[in-house]
């Protein structure tokens, strides 16, 4: 069985994606209210009073949360500034919010190549590193033990649906071996086999296979720098680039996921030149 971290990809292009979908998803104002978070506040402010507008533009005036027993377990949620208890939903506006806005900046940097220097891929993992624990954070005092969080909700954050009944889900330990082609010009299909099967079929209780990949001018050292990702349920996986990029390398890597969102390991980094 895996572990319940797993839900969090190592991957920065996922971890981005669930980033933004967690983030997106919980700013509604129905969705602030029912979660008790209260309206959007801002730094400074207090939660739960006043008008509050949510990030999909609806007034909260006279708007309430709703009553929940986050967990206990959790941490205290506290101000950055003065150290002070705050409420979760002055938590997701003043710390989240702003730490998140700071990562996106510097992911902009590090997918392009001409502003990826040493300084700004190091500032970019150590804030990578701050949003992740703040991730872990929102989802174990706010969504993992939240009575008002369903398994609809859970799909819409791309987050795995918690069950209260034991289920067999077997974790994939083979991986996609992945047979990269020329297509056409500026495409490459990678078609892929199961490492132990060698078979194009998918192991039972698999999903997919999750592609990472990036045009690089030197092999990466390990799957962390392959910064775009895509899903594949069906092989092979068509990637599409620009004129610009013919010539150049590609490098990538393939993943099995299970249908609860559990990852398998890495294949080897693969590369092909884009025709």
């Amino acid at each position: 069985m895996a572990k319940e971290h797993d839900w969090l990809p190592s991957n920065h292009a996922e971890f981005y994606k669930i980033l933004h979908l967690v983030y997106n998803y919980i700013s509604k104002s129905e969705v602030r209210l029912r979660l008790g978070l209260g309206p959007e506040t801002s730094i400074g402010g207090g939660g739960g009073g006043g008008i509050g507008r949510s990030a999909d533009g609806v007034e909260n005036d006279k708007a309430e949360p709703a009553k929940v027993d986050h967990n206990s377990k959790a941490d205290t949620p506290a101000n950055p500034h003065t150290g002070q208890a705050i409420t979760w939903g002055e938590w997701f506006d003043t710390v989240f919010k702003p730490d998140m806005d700071e990562f996106d900046a510097l992911y902009a940097k590090v997918t392009e190549p001409s502003e990826k220097t040493p300084v700004v891929f190091a500032a970019f993992k150590r804030m990578r590193k701050k949003v992740d624990s703040n991730m872990r954070k929102l989802y174990k005092g706010v969504i993992r033990y939240n009575v008002n969080i369903t398994d609809e909700d859970l799909v819409e954050m791309h987050l795995p649906v918690i069950s209260n009944h034991r289920t067999f889900s077997v974790v994939p330990d083979s991986y996609p071996v992945g047979h990269p082609k020329p297509s056409f010009e500026k495409i490459v299909d990678i078609a892929y086999v199961d490492s132990e099967t060698n078979r194009k079929s998918k192991p039972k209780g698999v999903h997919g296979a999750e592609v990472v990949w990036a045009i690089l001018n030197t092999p990466p050292i390990d799957q962390t720098e392959l910064l775009h990702s895509t899903f594949a349920t069906a092989s092979p996986c068509r990637l599409v680039f620009k004129g610009e990029d013919r010539g150049k390398t590609l490098f990538f890597a393939l993943r099995w996921e299970n249908n609860r969102a559990d990852k398998g390991p890495w294949s080897p980094i693969q590369s092909i030149v884009i025709p």
